[in-house]
């Protein structure tokens, strides 16, 4: 990831879409000094340890916000499902039921996941909320919702064309990736 994207952007916002603990929210925040970066994350479990990573990284941290919130095609709620491991990584692999998350339940129900309700926003509502110019950088990694967080910014990535680096979990959601954003 880190080799692929640009040495430096002069201003603007790098959006961390499911930031997890924040490992990408700091390190865009140190190497883009004069870019805003918004981490988006639900697992609450995670928004703490984000938090205390960021309360070690003052210098960077206040050009950091944290919305603890999943990106997705709708306002309002959806099914979620988490663990709350996060020193073996296992709240890493949190998921929108209603995307294509990559393993079989099975797997997930032997880690320990559960279920709760977390609230959704699309993109495309809070840049206007918000007032948010130049998303330059969109980094998502969402565990099989990543044609939702798509839906939910078609404004904004016709608007502002940022660069998308997409961790995508199957071919399945490749293809509904690929059909929004295009080959």
């Amino acid at each position: 990831l880190w080799s692929a994207m640009p040495e430096v952007l002069k201003d603007g916002m790098v959006l961390d879409i499911g930031a997890h603990i924040g490992y990408h929210t700091l390190g865009c925040a140190a190497r883009f000094p004069n870019c805003t970066v918004v981490a988006f994350e639900p697992n609450p479990i995670n928004i703490k340890r984000l938090q205390e990573n960021l309360d070690l990284n003052p210098e960077v941290a206040t050009r950091i916000v944290v919305h603890p919130v999943a990106l997705s095609d709708v306002h309002g709620s959806l099914a979620f499902r988490s663990s709350s491991n996060v020193e073996d990584q296992t709240s890493s692999g949190g998921y929108l039921e209603r995307g294509n998350p990559p393993l079989d339940p099975k797997v997930y129900e032997r880690s320990g996941f559960f279920g709760s309700m977390v609230r959704t926003e699309r993109l495309d509502d809070l840049v206007e909320e918000k007032g948010w110019k130049d998303i330059r950088i969109m980094k998502i990694d969402v565990e099989g919702a990543e044609h939702l967080v798509l839906k939910g910014a078609l404004n904004v990535l016709e608007r502002d064309r940022p660069l998308l680096f997409i961790e995508v979990h199957s071919v399945v959601c490749m293809l509904e990736v690929l059909n929004i954003i295009g080959p």
